[in-house]
């Protein structure tokens, strides 16, 4: 008897198979089959018609209900913690709410819907393999690996100064976006002499991608809805969060803030946001996710929680800083990692996660064919096991938890 771990795997490989099917058919030309107006099961779970479906209740990217937010005990707001563990990683044995029951709102499916199920996605599983046999992606059916392949150089855009992530240092590139790059870059036919690393910010990246002046980004990219407007994400590869950078303390567990009133400075033990007097100077990238979230703060009263200085890029942010021009620098944890690790008796991460980041590819968006190569390249480095060295070799070295790569619903 099948019980929920295969279930879970079960549901996902035919989710992967289902949308390779549909993009083969397209590129073949081969009409899809009718839908049925009524609601679908697959694998046990009934999924509802999307022109009945309540807002509300509409599934998300990864498949869950929207759940409504709570309070941590210090007032601020809760999120929920991404899962970055392997535990829910495909192939791992799932979740501990199995153990409990299965996640609410499924239920245990019977050998007859197991089977069922099992058998459709055989068949599915062979229509994709069926349909690949007739046409077989190549670098040379993308027109951005045509280009790059004329002028000999694959562009590769990426942040030039995120210890851990991405650094240039002596013309020479090093960081886990880097790494994941080169070897991504050389699934695509383009090894380390045909390849080139420019530095862009991250008001930069999609206006460089969109006027062809690098081929793909790699740099601490989030993929949202707004930016899927204009360019095409792979992905994700990584999850993160937001969080606190500030100044450590004369004294442990306590940091360096400013009077308002005085304009001096003293030391405040802060574990949250919330701790942080209204209107604190803090500095993040200009038009990143971290800015539009420390944007949208207020405090109880209703005051603005920060005074937000957009700059060009993080870096910048670390002088002013050091130099106690702002209290705070706030975006991802992987990127603040790697500035603590620079500055470790001087610097410190401060709570809990205030967003959820999750990191992808980016390319042009009429490029199916370079689309689907860059996600066959990012598989085969998380299945062979290079994904996990190139972390530990980065990110592990800066202090990183160790985690396992998000679900890749991009791909």
């Amino acid at each position: 008897m099948l019980d929920d771990h295969a279930l879970e795997a079960a549901d996902a490989q035919l989710h992967a198979h289902s949308a390779r099917l549909s993009a083969i058919r397209e590129r073949l030309g081969i009409p899809a089959p009718s839908q049925s107006q009524r609601p679908r099961t697959i694998l046990g779970q009934v999924v509802p018609d999307p022109s009945t479906a309540s807002p509300d209740n509409a599934p998300t990217s990864s498949g869950s209900v929207r759940a409504d937010s709570a309070d941590n005990a210090d007032g601020s707001a809760a999120l929920a913690s991404p899962d970055r563990t392997c535990a829910n990683a495909p192939g791992t044995g799932g979740s501990a709410a199995g153990a409990a029951g299965g996640p609410r709102g499924r239920r245990r499916p019977g050998r007859r819907t197991v089977l069922v199920g099992m058998v459709c996605l055989s068949l599915l599983a062979a229509g994709v393999w069926f349909a690949r046999d007739r046409w077989q992606p190549s670098p040379s059916d993308s027109h951005v690996l045509r280009r790059a392949d004329k002028l000999g150089k694959l562009v590769i855009g990426t942040k030039a100064g995120q210890p851990g992530l991405s650094m240039e240092k002596d013309g020479k590139w090093s960081g886990f976006d880097v790494e994941l790059a080169r070897r991504i870059a050389d699934r695509l036919g383009f090894p380390e002499d045909k390849l080139k690393f420019v530095p862009v910010g991250t008001n930069s990246r999609e206006t460089m991608i969109k006027n062809k002046k690098v081929d793909l980004v790699v740099g601490s990219y989030s993929i949202n809805a707004e930016r899927e407007k204009e360019v095409a994400f792979a992905g994700p590869y990584l999850l993160t969060g937001q969080r606190l950078l500030m100044r450590k303390g004369d004294t442990e567990g306590t940091v360096w803030v400013n009077d308002d009133k005085t304009g001096s400075l003293y030391t405040k033990e802060v574990r949250s946001y919330v701790d942080l007097a209204p209107k604190t100077d803090v500095c993040t990238a200009a038009d990143s996710t971290s800015q539009k979230k420390l944007e949208s703060l207020k405090t109880e009263s209703g005051e603005k929680q920060f005074d937000v200085t957009p700059l060009t890029d993080y870096d910048l942010c670390i002088s002013g800083l050091l130099d106690t021009t702002y209290e705070v620098l706030s975006t991802d944890d992987v990127i603040l990692a790697g500035y603590q690790a620079t500055y470790p008796n001087q610097l410190v991460t401060i709570g809990g996660d205030m967003s959820h980041e999750k990191y992808g590819i980016g390319m042009e968006k009429n490029d199916s064919v370079l689309h689907d190569l860059v996600c066959d390249a990012l598989e085969k480095e998380i299945s062979s096991g290079r994904w996990d060295q190139l972390f530990k070799d980065n990110l592990g070295k800066i202090g990183v938890e160790e985690t396992c790569p998000p679900p890749r619903t991009r791909c």
